[in-house]
């Protein structure tokens, strides 16, 4: 919604898929395409751009100012990788290790990241992806779909059947709350 109850809508032509968004750099905008192209905008009212094509599915898409931003990228029937940019988006570095089964990732800052893996894992970056440590395992009959951190310490996922926790110590512990669905909980994400 922008402009009080006015709805805009935007068509990005001849793309058939958008995988994530990230919006929360002021006034821009970028897209992960489910095909690997990455879009850009600064003003999405007059233009989207693409800015890359990773010609490979990408998961999930964080940036955490205008130049540095992450894209997680399926390398492999179980395996992906995280890119890094530091460009806003037009070269991109792979940073994370090709084994981890990322499908879902949250950078706090360039520093701070945690990825959600396939297989119920949680990793985490203090040193923005130049190393990686798997500090976290549910048991394999929850399924993960989503992470977020308001700081290096509290943080809360959630997935299959109304999955609904929280951390206080950067992903070390978890502990259940009270969710709003037994239907699965797909994304979380806090203001503050």
């Amino acid at each position: 919604p922008t402009n009080g109850d006015v709805k805009r809508f935007i068509t990005i032509p001849d793309r058939p898929q958008l995988r994530a968004g990230w919006f929360k750099v002021k006034n821009r905008m970028w897209l992960a395409g489910y095909y690997g192209q990455v879009f850009y905008s600064d003003d999405v009212e007059k233009s989207i751009e693409e800015r890359y094509d990773f010609h490979n599915l990408l998961w999930d898409i964080a940036f955490t100012d205008s130049l540095n931003g992450f894209v997680l990228a399926r390398t492999g029937q179980d395996s992906s990788r995280c890119y890094r940019t530091r460009d806003g988006g037009y070269n991109w570095t792979p940073i994370l290790d090709p084994e981890v089964n990322g499908r879902k990732m949250f950078f706090l800052d360039e520093t701070h990241g945690w990825v959600v893996g396939e297989f119920n894992e949680i990793f985490k970056t203090s040193d923005g992806g130049k190393s990686w440590r798997r500090i976290w395992a549910l048991d394999k009959r929850y399924r993960l779909f989503s992470i977020f951190f308001v700081n290096e310490n509290r943080g809360w996922l959630c997935g299959a059947d109304g999955l609904l926790m929280r951390s206080e110590d950067g992903g070390l512990t978890w502990r259940r709350i009270t969710s709003p669905s037994l239907n699965d909980v797909y994304d979380v994400f806090f203001i503050n």
